[in-house]
């Protein structure tokens, strides 16, 4: 819910999101201040997309010049398309509240993004900026827009990083154009007090009351840059209106051609800044007016001209009073023309006066020097002799320190390029060098060579000097390598890890001061960071030697676990095999004797016709076996057919395994058929309470041309599902059901 009112100027209706102007569901709030809130919405006409609206003061309205004012500068800025400046869509009204409709960036502002990024990645030359290249990155396009809306005669005048916005991809834009300090400038004229939020990067002339002009923006953007690459404005305590308008700001460090052009952007004459905003990111200091200006100056009545066209739309009496402002802005310049004619006229004759004065009193100089002729001559013949015996002696004085030049020469070549003494060597060699052309000079410059000569040695002597503490500082690292590896390989990582951390932490603050070229410092901490690592290769040694003792203990006393444990298991196995060889001998003893066993049959293809059929096991002692099968069909008593087969069994645990060597029929004719194949099956022996045991088949088994598969339900029955085919038996499958054989024991 969003309360009875948003900005005191919108009210709500019921309980959903307020409404604007017909088409604008507000959403939420983004922001808000004294110049007015901004707002989230929808547009229904342009399927729900988002835009940003910006709820003015409801002061405003009442005061109908201001409102106009403030009107006439958004429509300006509405034809401002730039892909760096946020487009204004519309400026609407809402109960006669107005409100203006941008697009909605998603992102953040400048101010927060420095908030955020300043002074964190290490790499600024300024502690709390940001690194040039990400300054670059962001202003630069800012730039570009900024000289665009003054090619097109538009003033921002409102330059700072809360009306710059990074989308999240990183893209920057400008907002407000000239809006929000047509507000404040408004604000101040209705209700009379000052509205100075954006006072420090104002400049000397807008504080002033000077009319618009994009000098002034370009002194803000060049606030702006200061700010990014310090972390702060160039004024931002004590008397800022003041100091803004007499004191020069802090010189940034650092002495890039950026920090330069930037510097150059904040000078307190306008006509000594850069010409444009880009100018103020491309190391250049001044110039002449760049196209852009000299457009807006040439064309200061097209604003005017363009608020007129689009306000004709809307009514002929506020084109009417814009085009009388055009016309009183054309008239004052022509008056402004017609005045500086005159000046130059009278600047002309009063040039001719002075060339006339100045014609005697070169008459009367010409006879004054005809006299001083002679005497000139003389003194010159003097100071030639003079000046030839100060030439040789300033030539005997900058060859001997010359000599001492080159030896120091000779030495700074020896010194090696890395660790950042390349370019103190360069530097070095740029003074020798310039040195040397003063000495060959045919001026006979020897004495500005003999200083250079001078200021060379000295500063070889400090660079030789500090490359001595260099070399000491890379001994000792060499040292502290060498410890590391030690330390490294005695396992301190594992076995001193506290003791190593807090070494590598030495090491890194050490490798941290040598690469800012503290050497000194560095040499210090790299002493430590040895004594530290070699203290950790001990500590390693005596913890590896107590881990490996307690290791060894360990793995004795799992082996002999192991042992325990394998010796039990043996254990366990010579009791189940115990077991096992007496349910064995028990079986071989209940097994031999007579068992019998009748089923029912079923053949899926002989649905009418089940079959009776009685079993009959004959197991001996000797091991041989009889079995004998009777099978009569229901209604077919007298096609009783009997099979009598012979072979060997072997009852192991509970797998009983027979093995046959001959069979015999006896069919219904009478007729007897004999087959002598060998096979061999596994059944399932199930003993039961009463003495008696079920026979199952212990898996599927081929059969001749056969297979066949065997399940059970839970009352033991079985059932075949038998496949038939091959070179005698017609291809053929069907199933057998077969009640649960349960075999008693009829003699023994």
């Amino acid at each position: 819910m969003y309360g009875q009112t948003i900005n005191n100027d919108m009210t709500q209706a019921g309980d959903g999101n307020p409404l604007l102007a017909g088409r604008y569901h507000v959403v939420r709030q983004l922001g808000t201040g004294g110049m007015g809130s901004v707002w989230l919405a929808e547009d229904n006409q342009l399927d729900n997309k988002l835009f940003a609206v910006k709820m003015l003061p409801s002061i405003l309205v009442s005061n109908k010049r201001a409102y106009r004012q403030l009107k006439d500068e958004a429509l300006v800025a509405m034809q401002l398309v730039h892909p760096n400046i946020v487009q204004i869509r519309a400026f609407e009204e809402n109960d006669g509240n107005p409100f203006l409709v941008m697009d909605y960036i998603e992102g953040q502002t400048l101010d927060d993004y420095l908030a955020e990024h300043a002074g964190t990645t290490g790499v600024s030359p300024i502690a709390n900026g940001l690194p040039e290249a990400d300054v670059l990155r962001i202003l630069r396009p800012i730039a570009a827009a900024l000289d665009y809306a003054h090619g097109e005669g538009v003033v921002h005048r409102d330059v700072k990083p809360a009306n710059v916005m990074i989308r999240r991809d990183g893209h920057p834009y400008i907002l407000d154009f000239g809006i929000a300090r047509e507000i404040q400038e408004t604000m101040t004229r209705v209700t009379g007090k000052l509205s100075s939020g954006t006072l420090l990067y104002m400049s000397p002339e807008q504080l002033m009351g000077d009319r618009p002009a994009p000098a002034q923006d370009v002194y803000s953007f060049a606030a702006m840059a200061y700010e990014c690459l310090k972390g702060e404005p160039p004024f931002s305590r004590g008397a800022i209106e003041d100091q803004i308008k007499n004191k020069e700001p802090e010189t940034l460090p650092g002495g890039s051609k950026l920090v330069a052009s930037i510097m150059g952007g904040l000078a307190k004459r306008p006509e000594a800044r850069p010409a444009t905003c880009a100018a103020v990111l491309a190391g250049k200091r001044q110039g002449a007016a760049s196209p852009s200006a000299k457009r807006y100056v040439g064309s200061a009545w097209k604003v005017p001209l363009i608020a007129v066209a689009l306000l004709a739309l809307a009514g002929g009496g506020i084109w009417y009073r814009q085009h009388l402002e055009a016309k009183r802005e054309q008239a004052r310049i022509i008056a402004e023309r017609r005045a500086e004619e005159t000046r130059k006229a009278e600047e002309e004759a009063w040039r001719k006066a002075k060339e006339a004065e100045e014609q005697k009193i070169r008459a009367e100089r010409k006879a004054a020097e005809e006299r001083r002729t002679k005497e000139e001559a003389e003194r010159k013949r003097n100071a030639e002799v003079k000046r030839l015996a100060a030439e040789r002696k300033a030539k005997d004085s900058a060859t001997a320190i010359r000599i001492e030049a080159k030896v120091q020469q000779g030495k700074m070549a020896r010194i090696s390029d890395a660790d950042g003494f390349k370019a103190r060597k360069d530097s070095l060699e740029d003074i020798f060098i310039r040195a040397e052309a003063f000495y060959d000079d045919s001026a006979k410059r020897w004495a500005e060579a003999e200083a250079l000569y001078r200021d060379y040695i000295e500063q070889s002597k400090s660079v030789i000097s500090f490359d001595g503490e260099r070399q000491q500082a890379v001994a000792n690292r060499s040292a502290v390598q060498a410890s590391f590896k030690k330390a490294e390989d005695a396992g301190a990582k594992t076995y001193a890890r506290e003791s190593w951390n807090s070494a590598v932490k030495t090491w890194n603050e050490a490798v941290g001061e040598f690469g800012r070229g503290e050497f000194a410092a560095a040499t210090e901490i790299f002493a430590k960071a040895l004594r530290e690592f070699e203290d950790c290769a001990i500590e390693a040694q005596n913890n590896k030697r107590i881990a490996d003792e307690k290791l060894a203990e360990e793995k004795r006393l799992a082996e002999a676990r192991a042992a325990e444990e394998r010796r039990r298991a043996e254990l366990a196995r010579q009791a189940e095999e115990r077991r096992r060889q007496e349910e064995r001998r028990k079986a071989m003893q209940s097994l031999p004797g007579k068992w019998r066993c009748q089923t029912t049959l079923m053949i899926s293809y002989m649905k009418d016709h089940p079959t009776f059929t009685q079993y009959e096991y004959d197991f001996r002692n000797s091991g041989d076996y009889v079995e004998t099968v009777t099978g009569m069909p229901r209604g077919y008593e007298n096609n009783k057919s009997v099979t009598t087969t012979t072979g060997t069994w072997r009852l192991f645990g509970n797998t009983l395994t027979l093995h046959s060597s001959s069979s015999s029929t006896i069919l219904p004719s009478g007729s007897v058929s004999k087959n002598h194949t060998k096979t061999s099956y596994d059944y399932k022996v199930l003993w039961k309470n009463d003495g008696s045991f079920e026979l199952r088949f212990a898996d599927s088994h081929p059969f001749e041309e056969k297979t066949m598969t065997v399940s059970y339900d839970y009352q033991g029955s079985q059932t075949l599902h038998v496949k038939t085919g091959g070179f005698l038996i017609p291809s053929q499958e069907y199933d057998i059901v077969e009640t649960a054989k349960i075999f008693r024991k009829v003699s023994n």
